[in-house]
């Protein structure tokens, strides 16, 4: 058996597994093999409805179902199968109706697991009659599923973007709270899933049905927290978002100076001293 025989290890993919250019550093690529090879079980989870490996899985090593869409569902990188998922609540056009109503500027999308989203851009000047046709399009029984998450951006460049996405969100959980989690990936965009889904619950589900019990996790963003919290062992890169820092997470190396590699080689000393973790 190897050193990391015991340990599932699960990874935000951008500025984690990436670098700031989008590509991945060759130090991590060999780091995960070596991983791999030692006994480990590594996996994405991202919060996209779709793997970002579906195109290219050999970019680099998973043993695992991938994480997506904020841990909604987990399955093969090119949606062929699922392990689980957990849909939207039956009320989720409810939940873009209203949000249209009261938010002018805002992009709601429906996302469908590996699927491209479907999207209404709420201008200022829209028509009512605009936006219904747009809701009668989300109750249409032929699209395609499992629905996974709703998302609601606005443009960087438009006048008080974050105030405005500040203000929905807050609605968002006063309203929906308690049948949807809320996550905030970034300071312009606001997701919705149903509640009692998260990073954090599908990684740990994952080591359970592997058998597996160190959970190892690494992310740079808001929407990693559940995942870091619920590690055993948590990383986040030293460009990490600021909120993630003071909170007795590890400071691994910087995304795009393989923050995975220096995990692992982390996670090795410390199985050396140990005979595995």
């Amino acid at each position: 058996m190897g050193i990391f025989s015991n340990v599932l290890f699960a990874a935000d993919y951008d500025l984690t597994i990436t670098a700031r250019d989008g590509s991945i550093p060759a130090a991590n690529v060999a780091a995960v093999r070596r991983f791999i090879e030692e006994g480990g079980i590594f996996t994405v989870a991202t919060g996209r409805s779709r793997s970002p490996l579906a195109g290219d899985p050999e970019r680099i090593m998973t043993n695992a179902p991938h994480i997506i869409a904020n841990g909604a569902a987990a399955g093969a990188p090119d949606g062929s199968n699922w392990t689980f998922c957990s849909e939207l609540p039956d009320d989720y056009v409810d939940v873009v109706g209203e949000v249209l109503a009261r938010y002018a500027g805002v992009r709601a999308e429906l996302h469908a697991g590996c699927r491209p989203p479907v999207g209404f851009q709420n201008a200022p000047d829209i028509s009512a009659e605009d936006r219904d046709a747009f809701l009668t399009l989300l109750r249409t029984d032929g699209l395609p599923r499992p629905l996974l998450k709703l998302c609601f951006r606005v443009s960087a460049d438009s006048d008080g973007a974050e105030s405005l996405i500040d203000g929905l969100q807050e609605f968002l959980i006063a309203s929906y709270g308690s049948e949807y989690n809320i996550e905030r990936p970034s300071p312009h965009i606001v997701e919705a899933q149903r509640a009692g889904t998260s990073k954090g619950i599908a990684a740990r589900k994952l080591a359970e049905m592997y058998g597996r019990s160190v959970l190892v996790c690494a992310g740079d963003a808001k929407n990693d927290l559940s995942m870091l919290e619920q590690a055993d062992v948590a990383y986040i890169p030293a460009d990490a978002e600021r909120s993630l820092f003071g909170r007795g997470f590890r400071t691994a190396a910087a995304c795009s100076d393989g923050m995975i590699a220096s995990i692992v080689e982390d996670l090795a000393a410390y199985a050396a001293g140990k005979e595995g973790l």
